[in-house]
């Protein structure tokens, strides 16, 4: 291909510019398929190559953001089994307690009329206070309350109310409950879940709760209906 002449005159019907078109796209192809050939058999003699570039740049860019390349399985078998602290026994209705948290039992019950229409007695309904504690957290109808600053405490009263009849009713347990703090005024629960519903036949464990000073240590709660008779309970602070 060194010495080509393109005579001035050609064969009849093909013109010199056309010619030249012809002999570059014979040379494109016959460079094209020289590579080609390459290719394959560098991948034949090799096939792996490529793929392990691929894959030590993935590992050159792990590295280069920190990122550990060891696989979640390796990790787990060379690690260590965990520690986990273990849970105070002391709860408030089947959740965890403040593991500083004492529950002390009252198991004290009363007996409340149900009012209907206009304020008459339908029923009555058992009201029983089963016991309180001071905690840093409570949950109350799956809300959680907690308490942030160390300075501050809650007095969690675990209720349970029965319904012996065969209707279903409503109750605002924090109406039966008052709280003093160092003979002051009584004050009802910032902590509950009212209304508590009840159906026929049927009882109900629910929190009320009220928080307090961490140095809040005179105590005492009222048990009883808005007017009618009640009692007191002096309540031991920590």
């Amino acid at each position: 291909m060194n010495n080509i002449i393109i005579p001035d005159e050609v064969t009849p019907g093909i013109r010199k510019e056309s010619l030249w078109a012809i002999i570059v796209i014979l040379l494109l192809v016959v460079i094209a398929e020289t590579a080609y050939i390459f290719n394959i058999g560098k991948f034949l003699n090799n096939p792996n190559t490529e793929a392990q570039q691929l894959d030590q740049n993935s590992v050159v860019g792990a590295n280069s953001l920190g990122v550990d390349e060891t696989s979640d399985i390796e990790r787990l078998v060379s690690q260590p089994p965990q520690q986990f602290p273990t849970l105070t026994q002391n709860r408030v209705d089947g959740q965890p307690n403040n593991p500083q948290g004492q529950k002390i039992t009252l198991n004290k019950s009363y007996t409340f009329s149900l009012q209907g229409a206009g304020g008459v007695d339908q029923s009555n309904f058992q009201f029983n206070v089963k016991s309180y504690e001071f905690t840093n957290n409570v949950v109350v109808n799956n809300f959680y309350h907690a308490i942030v600053d160390e300075s501050k405490k809650i007095l969690a009263v675990n209720i349970e109310i029965n319904n012996d009849t065969d209707k279903a009713f409503k109750i605002i347990a924090r109406d039966y409950v008052r709280l003093s703090v160092d003979q002051g005024n009584w004050t009802a629960p910032d902590i509950h879940s009212d209304p508590v519903e009840l159906r026929p036949r049927s009882s109900k464990s629910t929190i009320i709760g009220f928080p307090l000073n961490k140095m809040d240590n005179v105590l005492r709660i009222q048990i009883g209906e808005i007017d009618g008779e009640k009692e007191i309970i002096d309540i031991k602070g920590i």
